[in-house]
């Protein structure tokens, strides 16, 4: 069984009755944010620190 594209799926569903497309999009929601809270969530200061060993190459005077 191959997997569908999303043009197929997307094709597929214009044959759907409007009240079977929105009860598949509410699924379909409930699935994704189930798989969203899978995701280890990150934090902006993971990002402290990052670059600083370009900036001790450099003299930040000159550059600015």
């Amino acid at each position: 069984m191959s997997i569908p594209t999303y043009g197929e799926v997307g094709a597929q569903g214009l044959f759907l009755s409007p009240n079977v497309q929105v009860r598949f999009l509410e699924e379909l929601v409930v699935v994704l944010g189930q798989s969203l809270e899978d995701h280890q969530r990150h934090s902006t200061l993971e990002l402290r620190g990052l670059g600083q060993e370009f900036w001790r190459e450099r003299d930040s005077k000159k550059h600015i």
